[in-house]
């Protein structure tokens, strides 16, 4: 299995988009998924983080709630729980201004929880300070939605 690993590893890191070094973690010895379809996973979420600062998916309350279950919650790197309803109105505030920046993100890994649902980490570099992030993304009918998502300020 670790020979697999860094071949797959190899081959993210030779990939066109120039993403720093991923890692690829398994859930379990007796995964049954296959090498290519955690690799295919781990792609398409690529794309979506840092979560909501992607506008490509959509920037109004109708894309934003279907990117997110009607449980979400994320934990800010306050320390402070916010709920789905708050989290999109804050958005939609947001979105009425360009991006900051781009939202630079490195050494992901994914790992599957469950049946269609993983987590995923990486480290996402801001002006002014550094966050490491959490996402649990849940495959449904063929998208994707967010369930949980926690920023933490790297000490």
């Amino acid at each position: 299995m670790e020979g697999e690993l860094s071949r797959i590893e190899r081959a993210l890191l030779a990939a066109p988009d120039s993403r720093p070094i991923f890692s690829i973690l398994f859930a379990s010895r007796n995964l049954k998924m296959s090498d290519f379809d955690l690799e295919t996973i781990l792609g398409e979420l690529l794309q979506r983080e840092p979560i909501f600062h992607r506008r490509a998916f959509g920037t109004s309350r109708d894309d934003l709630e279907a990117m997110t279950t009607e449980d979400f919650f994320e934990i800010g790197a306050s320390g402070k729980i916010y709920r789905r309803d708050f989290v999109i109105a804050n958005l939609l505030e947001r979105y009425e201004q360009p991006e900051p920046h781009d939202w630079p993100c490195r050494d992901f890994s994914i790992r599957r929880l469950a049946e269609n649902l993983y987590l995923l980490n990486y480290t996402l570099d801001e002006p002014g300070r550094t966050t490491l992030r959490t996402t649990i993304w849940q495959s449904s009918g063929g998208s994707w939605k967010i369930v949980f998502h926690q920023g933490t300020i790297a000490g």
